[in-house]
């Protein structure tokens, strides 16, 4: 402290050291709350992230036991409610995949009845149209269930 004539004051360099002090108190306080939110931000990051995970995945189960035909979505995409995720075959029947010709084609139905001859037999098994694929396609694709209870390929 510096006393003098009608006044009384400390000398610079304590009063710059006094300013520093304050100064290094702030930025630990500022230091500490920026710390506090950004844990806080990180905390909320993962709880969103594991959120967007449950939205992102859902695990679907069938009512019968089958394997998966076909998949009528892309991994990533979006879907509603109502829309065809994919189509399964229950396998306690006997599926066949048919190619036909284009002329044939034409008269082939979803649900209609058919008659499927397999390459290695003499013997016709009745079926019924599940599915069409490539109607405009030089070789096209049909699936006929089998209605028969007997074994055999498929």
């Amino acid at each position: 402290m510096v006393i003098g004539d009608g006044f009384a004051d400390a000398p610079y360099s304590l009063q710059r050291l006094d300013e520093m002090t304050m100064r290094v108190s702030d930025l630990t306080t500022e230091q500490n709350a920026l710390g506090r939110t950004r844990r806080e931000l990180t905390e909320r990051l993962a709880a969103e992230e594991k959120h967007l995970m449950l939205l992102r995945e859902e695990a679907v189960t069938s009512s019968a036991a089958g394997l998966v035909w076909s998949l009528g979505v892309a991994d990533g995409a979006r879907v509603s409610r109502g829309d065809v995720l994919g189509e399964f075959a229950d396998c306690s029947r006997t599926y066949v995949e048919a190619t036909l010709p284009e002329r044939g084609f034409a008269v082939v139905r979803l649900g209609a009845t058919v008659r499927v001859r397999l390459s290695s037999g003499t013997a016709e098994l009745p079926g019924t149209v599940r599915s069409l694929h490539g109607a405009g396609a030089a070789g096209t694709t049909s699936y006929a269930r089998r209605r028969s209870s007997r074994s055999g390929a498929g």
